[in-house]
């Protein structure tokens, strides 16, 4: 079964897939890892409590949500790693993205006083060539 991982805590899955699978459904999920990674993937089981058909220009595919139910010892290492790994990448995304709109704001910033400058340059000179008379 094809699935993409939409959402992974410590206790649940959310994925998408192309079949449907009933609610109740015990069912294993390949987690595929980082490529630079070591081990490709590694697989929590769990128990289907949620499926929504979803159509969305022309396609459709099912939503699902899994509650965690077991996992070997090995994998629940594995699970807890990846997603304070996914957390991680998540803040650090945000921290970038907020950097990049702080780049930005003071490139535009600094535009507009050396606009101000040239204005303010270009005053001076006017008043330079006037004569005030009392």
């Amino acid at each position: 079964m094809n699935h993409e991982i939409i959402k992974l805590t410590k206790n649940m899955a959310v994925f998408s897939a192309d079949t449907p699978i009933s609610i109740g459904t015990e069912s294993d999920l390949e987690i595929a890892l980082p490529k630079d990674v070591t081990l490709d993937s590694f697989t929590i089981k769990g128990m289907i409590t949620e499926c929504r058909h979803v159509r969305n220009n022309e396609t459709s595919s099912y939503l699902f949500k899994m509650n965690i139910t077991e996992l070997t010892e090995k994998n629940r290492l594995i699970l807890d790693a990846y997603v304070d790994f996914l957390e991680r990448e998540k803040i650090l995304d945000k921290i970038r993205k907020d950097n990049q709109e702080l780049q930005n704001a003071l490139s535009k910033l600094g535009d507009k006083l050396m606009q101000l400058i040239a204005v303010s340059e270009l005053l001076i000179r006017e008043a330079q060539g006037k004569v005030v008379m009392h």
